[in-house]
């Protein structure tokens, strides 16, 4: 997954400032009210039996609108560039998988074909949108559970991490 990030990267270098500008709403949105939201929703399924369905209805609804007009045949193409408006737009309905039940990538990727990007331009783009919000999101969750790692602990983390990427991801 490294390697698919860095080509991303390689190809266009805008790429990381449009990544760091379609990360700051749901940063900041995350740090203020997270808990408040997670507090008024914990402990019941309802949200998010409810959060599923409707996301449910509205990948194929968009999906199906998506087509309709024909975005598919016109933006599929390779080098697509980004626009800061496009990163900005996926960046705050990416503030939607702050709810539970609620996909980030589904949410990213369907904010994306209704700016009207490619399936594959919004599909990368939100792939590199996980990897500075889902280590962000752990490192929060480490500091709020007051988790310290000794070095030893650290050094487990780091292997652990290198066995997925080499055993796991890195394998044909």
């Amino acid at each position: 997954l490294v390697p698919l990030a860095v080509r991303l990267i390689w190809r266009d270098k805008s790429l990381i400032g449009k990544v760091i500008l379609a990360c700051i709403p749901v940063i900041l949105i995350g740090l203020f009210f997270f808990d408040a939201i997670s507090a008024q929703l914990a402990g019941s399924l309802v949200p998010i039996a409810i959060a599923l369905v409707v996301g449910g209805v509205l990948i194929l609804f968009i999906e199906s609108w998506y087509e309709r007009r024909g975005q598919y045949r016109i933006l599929n193409r390779e080098g697509e560039t980004i626009s800061w408006r496009d990163s900005l737009l996926v960046g705050f309905v990416q503030i939607l998988s702050l709810f539970p039940g609620v996909s980030r990538s589904g949410a990213t990727i369907m904010g994306g074909l209704v700016a009207g990007m490619s399936r594959r331009t919004v599909a990368e783009f939100s792939f590199l949108l996980a990897f500075p919000i889902l280590l962000g999101a752990s490192l929060l969750d480490l500091v709020k559970i007051d988790v310290i790692f000794s070095l030893h602990e650290w050094i487990l983390v780091a292997i652990g991490i290198a066995e997925h990427h080499f055993l796991h991801v890195a394998a044909p």
